[in-house]
């Protein structure tokens, strides 16, 4: 979620990875889609559903933000 190579620095832990399709990696690096804090994924500014989790998996939601906040246009 939050890039681990430099200038992002996201730390290497179990918390910063989500397992996505290669397509849907390209779509989250390029800002092409978005995960909530509620992990809803959003194209183009509409819901188009939610990331699907296994309960023992526990995302850093930090680095959710951080991954977000990359591609706000405030």
């Amino acid at each position: 979620m939050q890039a681990f190579g430099s200038p992002h620095n996201g730390p290497d832990t179990s918390g910063n990875v989500l397992c996505l399709c290669p397509n849907c990696h390209m779509m989250l690096d390029a800002g092409a889609i978005v995960i909530s804090d509620d992990l809803t994924v959003a194209r183009g500014g509409v819901e188009v559903g939610t990331l699907r989790t296994n309960p023992r998996h526990v995302h850093d939601m930090e680095c959710v933000r951080q991954r977000r906040e990359r591609w706000r246009l405030d």
